[in-house]
């Protein structure tokens, strides 16, 4: 939220530019607003488009504005052990959870939606309730065990943080990931992943 307001907006230089021409302000100064003004507009794009690497790279130091114990683990979570871990809950995930409800206490299913989290809960389908996107909870999940992970989110920084994550923690891991897009398939197998599904082809 702050990245989006970190830049000296154009109204401000409409003011300076009114400011010297009734002579409250001298040349110095306006110059001075004007180059702050373009450096700021600048740098802002580049940081809202990465905000969320960036994020992830000054999370460890903004941790002391943060509430000492936040958890997104819901109290579907049964376990702290599981064979495979499903990002995504929804259309091709649920095929996968019905091909493993027979091994049911090894799977543990990752999901944004409440309402997946809530049926999968009902059927006693081990669950989180949480974003990929936050390293807190993939750091929450036992990932050191995991024979397999597999993400059915089908969104390429996602997909790719989860990759980069896992990889880290457990090497030997089977990592699967989802994708409708041919040229990410390649990119997925560059970065580490063992299979990539293409649904649609």
């Amino acid at each position: 939220a702050g990245l989006a307001v970190g830049q000296l907006s154009e109204f401000s230089l409409i003011i300076a530019a009114l400011g010297f021409s009734l002579g409250h302000l001298d040349e110095a100064v306006l110059s001075l607003i004007t180059l702050v003004g373009i450096i700021t507009i600048g740098i802002s794009t580049y940081m809202i488009i990465y905000s969320d690497k960036l994020y992830n790279l000054l999370s460890p130091y903004l941790g002391i504005f943060e509430k000492k114990k936040t958890k997104e683990i819901s109290e579907y979570n049964k376990s702290g052990s599981y064979d495979i871990i499903l990002f995504g809950g929804h259309r091709i995930g649920r095929i996968i959870i019905e091909n493993f409800k027979d091994k049911k206490d090894k799977l543990l299913v990752v999901d944004y939606n409440p309402d997946v989290i809530d049926i999968l809960a009902k059927k006693g389908i081990h669950c989180v309730y949480g974003d990929v996107g936050n390293q807190d909870l993939l750091n929450e999940i036992n990932l050191k065990k995991a024979k397999f992970v597999v993400s059915t989110i089908q969104d390429r920084e996602d997909d790719l943080f989860i990759l980069d994550h896992v990889k880290k923690i457990n090497p030997k891991v089977n990592v699967v990931i989802t994708t409708s897009h041919m040229h990410e398939t390649f990119e997925f197998y560059k970065k580490g992943a063992d299979y990539v599904l293409l649904p649609y082809m």
